[in-house]
């Protein structure tokens, strides 16, 4: 519910006027609604004082909890009953009743209740409350009264509330020092009855029917007995404290008791119990320290009665009239009806106390609390923009890297469609050097492989940079290097073409377009057979450029395509390709990612340097206040000061004995005498137990301090020493029980004039102040004076400093037993009387001479001579004056008093510094970030352009030979005119330099790349980087690895084993009567064949076992031309001539081989003899296709390389049987690929007779891998065996001997051989002398081949970790700053803010706290030095 604050305020202003002045009367607002029945929904600042809850705590919360349980039970139903029935007889009356401190106690309050309807209908009730001061109506009457107090019935009353059934709800808190009674003790409930205290647990007869009349009318003297409560009821919920503060007051006894009914409804009610304690002995039962801690704990600086009486004053007992005076609470002070203070003096004491946050640190708090804020604000944009530039940072370095591996990835496939498409045209070889590669796999078949793993990289990367426009919104596409770029490859390039006249033309088209078509192009290959790429012999012998004069011959569609691939790869399209490259380089070079952060870091430094600025100019702002607070003490008198310090001694005595003897004092009591006297006593003894200790005035300090000034600006430098120690015997300080008595000399009169303003008095302003300064340092330095006139003049002086200044004795003590029986009304009333003495006699202001003069003559001396005796007299007197000036004095006691904290300010400049840190950390973060990735993008296109130009200059030299000697048809260079493999040829060389640099200097955010660098150049090459290759096919099969299975025994294919499986086996071995029993046991038909369609009669007759073929042939009728796997009858495996062929010819058999000779097979020395039934299920599951159970039985342990009694492995039956799952499976786990059987054959085999050419492929390609890695070492005599730095260096020699070669003949035929040639028949048109036998262009164009792709994917995959890791590093990093950071804004804004407002609003208050010890009569006398100072309090 919201309030109407404005509405509550001046509410709560009328009702404040109206019903008392009092500043400690609460005020309680609650609603009637609903939703928020009896809540509270507004309270004052004495809620707090009166009850220990803070506002938040009671807001929202239902008013019972300011009550006695007993009663706020009942409380809702009253007031619904009020809601229901609209009959009150309690608006506007005053009404005694209980209120509930947050720690439990009861105490009595007045109350009045007053009602408010609001225009929507609702109605409020609002609650004014203030201490009882007397007892209701239902107490001892006057009479009564009298009479208990002529008994020896102490007249302070301690409550017990207790429920009709005498169970105790509430005490009040004077019972706990009573009775060892505790709130935590008393644990009443509604609800249920356990644990509760019942009254007669602690008053056996307080309950007794026959006592419960006589104590509720006339009251009784009933026995109390605490001193086994602790054993009787839970005592658990005390704390150690708690024990400690109830055990030594539990005891037995007598209180005089007296009762009465509070009514809650029609049949409940609450009894009170008004305790009393009998005969004055018990006077001496002064509450402890820690009683007052449990009281005072929760509440706001108001102390409430121990013992139910009126409210007393701050530092305890109750005020006369005379002590109200000099009080120095605000609160206490206005409690009393007798208050002494005129209005300005009253409010500037309630300003003084007054607990509310100064405004100067609510606008510090707000400023600090909006720093901070504004601070975050700018952390996240700053973050923001942060991640905002990381990701197009990241775009940059992605766009890069796609943009370096279409370069690499065009090149490579334009080298390699060239080779395919010379295969095709027979004038380059179609085999490799090695021979046992040549017998798996041809080198056009590896060709097309490798073309078209570069064709769909090259794409897909085409892709992504034709992407780079889509999503961008209007300032990325204005500012972004993306439009620019896209704008750059939009540019016409010129492609040859063969049109369909079969002319050669320049046809133009958009560079993304072109190599677009180029790509789908290529990528048609796979579908193309080899013959269609083959050229008529004039497409080879015309130069490749336009020429719209003259066609070729008649061509299809398939070789014109061809013909563009080949004429425009290593040309115009590669050419667009490299320039589209650099291009992109140098625009992202160019890309400046730094100002936006510069920009936000410079808004952020200098907002954090101007708040920090103002933050400073806060504190200095709010110390000063303090400072002008302070600065009151200047106005002082000696009087004032001394009067100031006394009390203070005397309220800090009080403080640490505890002493409580006049708040426990009866008000009007007769044994007042008898009081006053126990005081005594009680307080002499709490005085000689303090120590004396000894203290410095602030009068004396200021009296030393004017005295050093003085000395500083008229006595000379060398007299300084001497006089500082003359001067420690004036200045006596002396400390005697616990107080300092400070008395001035005769001669202190002078100085109080000197120190007062008066009419008389000339002030000297600042400036006046240092001239004179100056001046008098002036002629100090220029010693016009003789050095004895010096010293002559120094002792004067310092004489007459020493009679002005008062001289600070001992005080003549009275003894301590009579000085603490005089008492403070007593010094108090001394001290204003010296006070009015020491006010007539300074009516008339002296001079400093006179004041001289007067003690010359005092003592003695001559008055006629006093001009030669004080010569300088009127220049000290000038001195004195301006010292005693009040401006001085406050200058003073400044430097006296430091109010400056340099831990606050250190704590403010090291949370700027550490924001400033962030944005200027953030910012080279980021900047350093931004460098590593450009380092990273210029390293690139170096390490692919190891592989990429090497490769593309040998491609040149062969398109040299190709067209005769002539690089006409490529473009052309300004350095090397058309002969662009030699270019290529020195930029390689060039970048070989590059490299071997990069690896002694280079940045540590590259040292993934340099590793793989190392190893390329070491004799690890072939072992590290080409047998760990990664290919698509090795993808493949580590995929086939990455499974989970639960691996449990399987009954597959049991039945199949038991059968035909052991039927084969049988007939194998010769088993005949197994046999029978087979048929006997399963009636199984013989004709059933095994995993490779070989029937029981096959393995009869290879094991030339005449008894399984007769019973066979004879009884089970099989059939005796069954074909197994191979198509083979039973006949094929017998030998001509024999008996066993007789008897299969008679059954009619026949053979398939008609050459007369039949199939020998011996036995694998490595297949099995016999199968376990796991074996069987293996080669079952194989022949089935069962994947999951060769994966269980592997699983199982069982072996998966077995070979059976032919030698056929596992890997055989499933390739020629199709199951291409099980054969990656296989091949993944490691089986022999090219293990053969008894007939010679692999797996390939298989697999391809069953048409199977994915099985086929993968098995191929698994072969040739592992043949190509193998040959690495041995490759063109072991070119790799020490690196690739070697064999680059090989290769540019061999490329420099291949151009002597070149143009050591003009002869085209012959030219050509030294590239095989065969298309044009050299061994026909060249005698063999003529035919180089030089084969370097095949040979190093199949290295690349076979391991330039290894290389290349291996940079690629280096490159892409490199990038991770720059990126990853920094969003980590950025990351931990940003949390580290934010974490560090709010524990700044919710802890140190928090915490160095409360110690600065601390220390004013403390400021303020201090000028209540200040005499009334200081303020009465300078009401408009009040009213300055409570301008600046209002500040």
């Amino acid at each position: 519910m919201r309030v109407d604050k404005k509405e509550d305020k001046q509410f709560e202003q009328n009702i404040m006027s109206s019903f008392t002045e009092n500043s400690s009367t609460a005020f309680v607002m609650i609603s009637t609604q609903a939703n928020s029945f009896c809540t509270i929904i507004h309270t004052n600042d004495e809620v707090e004082a009166m009850f220990g809850f803070k506002r938040s705590h009671l807001l929202d919360n239902n008013v019972r909890m300011l009550m006695p349980r007993v009663i706020g039970y009942h409380h809702d139903n009253f007031v619904g009953g009020y809601l229901a029935k609209g009959k009150v007889n309690w608006q506007d009356t005053v009404k005694s009743s209980f209120g509930q401190s947050k720690q439990g106690f009861a105490f009595k309050v007045d109350i009045i209740i007053k009602l408010f309807p609001r225009i929507n209908g609702e109605i409020r009730l609002a609650g004014i409350i203030k201490r009882s001061s007397t007892d209701s109506s239902k107490t001892l009457d006057a009479s009564n009264d009298n009479l208990a107090r002529l008994s020896g019935i102490d007249s302070n009353k301690h409550y017990l509330l207790t429920d009709k059934k005498g169970y105790i709800c509430n005490i009040s808190v004077g019972l706990v020092n009573l009775l060892g009674l505790h709130p935590k003790l008393v644990k009443y409930s509604h609800d249920s009855y356990l644990n509760m205290m019942r009254l007669d647990l602690i008053a056996p007869n307080a309950l007794d029917s026959a006592h419960q009349e006589l104590i509720e009318s006339d009251g009784m003297i009933t026995t109390f007995d605490t001193r086994g409560i602790l054993a009787k009821v839970d005592a658990e919920l005390l704390t150690q404290e708690d024990v400690e503060l109830v055990r030594p007051n539990v005891k037995r006894l007598d209180l005089f008791v007296r009762s009465h009914r509070i009514p809650l409804d029609e049949t409940e009610y609450a009894i009170v119990y008004s305790l009393q304690m009998i005969n004055h002995s018990s006077i001496a039962e002064v509450p402890s320290q820690k009683v007052q801690q449990l009281l005072h704990s929760g509440s706001s600086g108001t102390n409430v009665d121990l013992f139910g009486s009126p409210p007393t004053s701050k530092f305890g007992g109750h005020e006369s009239a005379d002590s109200q005076t000099h009080n120095m609470s605000s609160m206490s002070s206005s409690t009393g009806s007798n208050n002494s203070f005129n209005s300005i003096v009253r409010d500037f004491k309630k300003t003084l106390m007054d607990r509310r946050m100064p405004r100067a640190l609510i606008i510090l708090n707000w400023l600090i609390t909006l720093v901070i804020i504004a601070t975050i604000t700018l952390t996240a944009l700053f973050y923001m923009q942060v991640q905002k530039g990381d990701t197009q940072l990241e775009k940059a370095a992605m766009t890069s890297l796609a943009v370096d591996r279409r370069t690499t990835g065009q090149a490579q496939v334009a080298i390699n469609l060239n080779t395919y498409i010379g295969i095709s045209n027979n004038f380059l070889p179609n085999r490799f050097p090695l021979a046992t590669l040549n017998e798996i796999i041809d080198r056009s078949v590896l060709l097309l492989s490798l073309i078209t793993n570069y064709q769909e990289g090259t794409q897909t990367n085409h892709n992504k940079i034709l992407k780079l426009k889509n999503g961008l919104n209007s300032q990325e596409r204005k500012d972004g290097f993306e439009v620019v770029y896209s704008n750059y490859e939009q540019q016409s390039i010129d492609t040859l073409i063969v049109d369909e006249r079969d002319l050669i033309i320049n046809y133009k088209q958009i560079y993304q377009h072109a190599l677009q078509n180029y790509l789908s192009e290529t990528s048609m290959l796979q579908y193309k057979k080899l013959s269609d790429m083959w050229f008529p012999e004039d497409y080879i012998t015309t130069p490749i450029k336009a020429n719209p004069y003259s066609p070729l011959s008649d061509s299809s569609i398939a070789e014109k395509t061809s013909y563009f691939l080949y004429a425009n790869g290593l040309r115009s399209i590669r050419r667009a390709t490299e320039q589209s490259t650099d291009f992109f380089h140098k625009l992202i070079s160019q890309v400046d990612y730094g100002s936006e952060y510069f920009t936000i870091m410079l808004v952020s430094v200098l907002v954090i340097i101007a708040s920090i600025a103002l933050i400073y100019y806060q504190i200095w702002q709010t110390e000063h206040i303090q400072s002008d607070i302070f600065s009151l003490y200047a106005y002082l008198s000696h009087e004032h000061i001394q009067e100031t310090y006394f009390k203070a001694q005397d309220y800090l005595i009080e403080i640490v004995n505890g002493s409580f003897i006049k708040q426990i004092s009866p008000k009007g009591s007769d044994e007042h005498g008898l009081m006053e006297s126990l005081n005594v006593k009680i307080e002499l003894e709490s005085l000689r137990r303090i120590k004396p200790r000894e203290t410095t005035s602030i009068y004396s300090m200021m009296v030393k301090r004017a005295y050093q000034q003085a000395k500083e600006l008229y006595v000379p430098k060398e007299r300084r020493d001497e006089d500082n120690r003359e001067v420690q015997k004036v200045l006596k300080i002396t400390t005697k029980n616990g107080a300092q008595m400070i008395e001035a000399s005769p001669s202190k009169q002078g100085l109080q004039k000197a120190f007062n303003n008066t009419a008389d008095s000339k002030l000297l302003s600042k400036r006046q102040y240092h001239q004179q300064i100056q001046k008098n340092l002036k002629q100090e330095a220029k010693g016009k004076k003789s050095e004895k006139e010096g010293d002559l003049k120094g002792k004067k002086v310092k004489v007459e400093i020493a009679q002005a200044f008062p001289k600070i004795t001992e005080h003549d003590h009275e003894s301590d037993e009579e000085e603490v029986e005089r008492g403070y009304k007593g010094r108090q009333q001394n001290s204003i009387k010296k006070q009015n003495q020491d006010d007539s006699s300074l009516s008339h202001s002296q001079s400093a001479d006179q004041i001289w003069r007067h003690e010359h003559i005092r003592k003695g001396g001559n008055p006629e001579k006093q001009d030669t005796a004080f010569p300088h007299n009127e220049l000290i007197a000038q001195g004195l004056s301006e010292i005693g000036r009040i401006e001085q004095r406050k200058a003073q006691f400044k430097k006296t008093y430091q109010t400056s904290d340099h831990k606050r300010k250190g704590g403010v400049f090291f949370i700027g510094v550490t924001l400033l840190s962030y944005f200027i950390a953030a910012y080279i973060l980021q900047d350093n970030q931004a460098t590593n990735l450009n380092y990273i993008m210029n390293i690139v296109p170096i390490f692919y352009d190891r592989c990429r130009l090497v490769h593309l200059a040998c491609a040149f030299v062969r398109e040299r030979i190709f067209a005769n000697n002539t690089m006409d048809s490529f473009e052309y260079d300004s350095i090397y005119g058309n002969d662009i493999d030699i270019r290529y040829n020195d930029l390689h060389i060039e970048n070989e330099r590059v490299l071997i640099g990069l690896q002694n200097d280079h940045k540590k955010i590259i040292s993934p790349m340099i590793e793989l660098l190392e190893v390329l150049d070491s004799p690890s090459y072939c072992d590290a980087v080409i047998q760990n290759q990664v290919t698509e096919t090795q993808d493949l099969l580590s995929s086939a690895q990455n499974f989970q299975i639960i691996a449990q025994q399987t009954e597959e294919f049991t039945s199949v084993i038991y059968t035909i499986h052991r039927a084969c086996e049988y007939a194998r071995y010769g088993n005949l009567t197994s046999l029978k029993k087979l048929k006997s046991e399963y009636d199984m038909n013989f004709d059933y064949a095994d995993y490779d369609d070989s029937s029981p009669l096959h393995y009869a007759v290879r094991a030339n076992q005449s008894a399984i073929i007769t019973y066979l042939l004879d009884e089970e009728q099989v059939s005796p031309n069954h074909k197994d796997r191979w198509g083979y009858t039973p006949l094929d495996y017998v030998k001509n001539g024999t008996s066993i062929e007789s008897l299969l010819l008679q059954k009619g058999a026949k053979r398939t081989i008609t050459n007369g000779t039949f199939i020998n097979m011996t036995p694998a020395k490595t297949g099995l003899k016999n199968f376990t039934e796991n074996q069987a299920r293996l080669f079952y599951a194989c022949y089935f296709g069962d994947v999951q159970t060769v994966r269980n039985l592997h699983k199982l342990g069982e072996k998966i390389d077995i070979k059976d009694y032919d030698g056929r492995t596992l890997l055989q039956v499933a390739a020629a049987e199709g199951n291409y799952e099980i054969v990656i499976y296989l091949v993944a786990n490691g089986v022999n690929v090219q293990s053969v059987d008894s007939r010679g054959q692999d797996a390939r085999v298989d697999a391809k007779r069953a048409s199977d050419s994915r099985s086929y492929d993968l098995i191929n390609s698994v072969i040739s891998s592992t043949i190509i890695k193998d040959y690495c070492k041995q490759f063109s005599n072991a070119i790799f065996k020490n690196g690739m730095a070697t064999a680059m260096g090989a290769y540019h020699k061999k490329f420099l001997d291949l151009l002597i070669l070149i143009n050591s003949t003009s002869n085209f035929v012959r030219r050509t051989t030294l590239i095989y040639g065969e298309r044009f028949n050299p061994s026909k048109v060249l005698k063999p002398e003529e035919i180089f036998t030089q084969r370097d262009i095949p040979l190093f164009m199949t290295g690349c081949e076979l391991y330039f792709n290894s290389v290349i994917n291996s940079i690629t995959s280096r490159i892409i970790e490199t990038y991770d890791q720059c990126l990853s590093q920094y969003r980590l990093i950025t990351l931990a700053m940003f949390v580290t950071f934010l974490a560090v804004q709010v524990f700044a804004v919710l802890v140190l803010r928090k915490r160095m407002i409360v110690l600065m609003r601390e220390d004013i208050f403390k400021s303020r706290g201090i000028l209540n010890l200040i005499p009334n009569s200081f303020f009465e006398q300078n009401k408009q030095i009040v009213e300055g100072i409570m301008q600046k309090l209002k500040f």
